[in-house]
């Protein structure tokens, strides 16, 4: 082998001219490993004359014999070395993540990334995704492993793009959660038929959330745009205080959401007052894009959140999310959206 240029090139080193291996994009002496790419066994020129030349030199010619396996073990080991250091792609899409920004929410899941780096021995890069149509343009452009979504999302998306459940986090002992409708304390609307002519502002104003918010949490008693306005906010404090200012009528948001608002200001809990708790929904879904990934990488990664709680860096990322803890995707949880949200 010779260096040339920053790049390595292959010398022909006898008649049968068996192995030619290319190595692709040497660049700054940083090597990328690229795919060993093997010539058919054809004569050189003057071939008869050469092998009248390693007869007489047997011992340096099977000597080259001898290298052409070891290479050939070295280019695959290179090859499965370089597929293991790629990263792991997660791309993130659910509003209802605690946090008031991007910033706060890459926060929340830093420790998780955290963790899944360290027990798969990978590079984790997480996207996040604040609309759903980025979210659909990445991954029908890229080559994602992961998705981590709004249970609605998720049952709205799934079948397009071959997305397989894998685990749903747990919340106050269960892996649910419930929205609510809230109005200021002197508001005269008592419950959600009320909301007809008004306005009401959410975190999430995607064609899935507004289909859930008329057909599942209303019941199809109501339609989002047009028995009611509907406006987006960037976080759920920024819903919650739109109505105490007066921006809004009535917000939609997730319990946990009001309940940590209420723990940061106790002041909201004089100004508004809850008229609608729906019926309890499936939390987000941690999932898979089967096309990117191996079932030994699923299998693995499955493992890992469902042992999230037993150590100490687990639990330090289940902390930052406000999850206890992972549990097994089960069908039966997703059944009653997927019966009305049927793409």
């Amino acid at each position: 082998m010779g260096v040339s240029q920053g790049r390595l090139t292959s010398t022909p080193s006898c008649c049968y001219n068996a192995l030619i291996l290319r190595w692709y994009r040497i660049e700054s002496k940083n090597i990328e490993l690229g795919v060993p790419l093997f010539c058919a066994l054809t004569p050189m020129q003057g071939a008869p004359a050469r092998r009248r030349s390693i007869a007489r030199s047997r011992p340096h010619g099977a000597l080259r014999l001898l290298l052409v396996p070891a290479i050939l073990v070295i280019g695959m080991h290179a090859v499965r070395l370089s597929a293991a250091t790629d990263p792991i792609r997660i791309h993130v899409y659910n509003a209802n993540l605690l946090g008031e920004s991007a910033d706060d929410i890459y926060a929340s899941l830093s420790p998780f990334v955290d963790y899944l780096q360290a027990h798969l021995g990978q590079t984790v890069k997480l996207d996040l995704f604040l609309r759903p149509a980025d979210f659909e343009r990445a991954a029908e452009s890229g080559k994602p492993h992961f998705a981590f979504v709004s249970s609605t999302y998720f049952v709205s998306t799934a079948r397009r793009f071959s997305l397989a459940p894998m685990a749903i986090p747990r919340r106050y002992g269960r892996p649910i959660f419930r929205k609510i409708v809230a109005v200021r304390k002197d508001s005269d609307l008592t419950n959600v038929l009320d909301l007809k002519g008004k306005r009401l502002i959410t975190t999430l104003a995607d064609p899935a959330n507004l289909a859930f918010l008329s057909q599942i949490l209303f019941g199809g008693k109501i339609v989002a745009n047009r028995d009611f306005s509907v406006q987006e906010a960037p976080s759920a404090t920024s819903a919650l205080l739109g109505v105490i200012l007066g921006a809004a009528d009535a917000a939609e948001v997730t319990f946990s959401q009001f309940d940590a608002l209420l723990a940061k200001r106790t002041d909201v809990d004089r100004q508004l007052r809850v008229i609608y708790v729906s019926r309890a929904f499936p939390m987000a879904t941690f999932a898979a894009f089967e096309q990117w990934t191996s079932a030994a990488l699923r299998n693995r990664v499955r493992d890992l959140l469902l042992a999230m709680e037993k150590g100490d860096d687990g639990r330090r990322a289940l902390l930052a999310l406000k999850f206890e803890g992972w549990e097994p995707y089960r069908q039966e949880e997703l059944a009653f959206l997927w019966s009305v949200l049927r793409p």
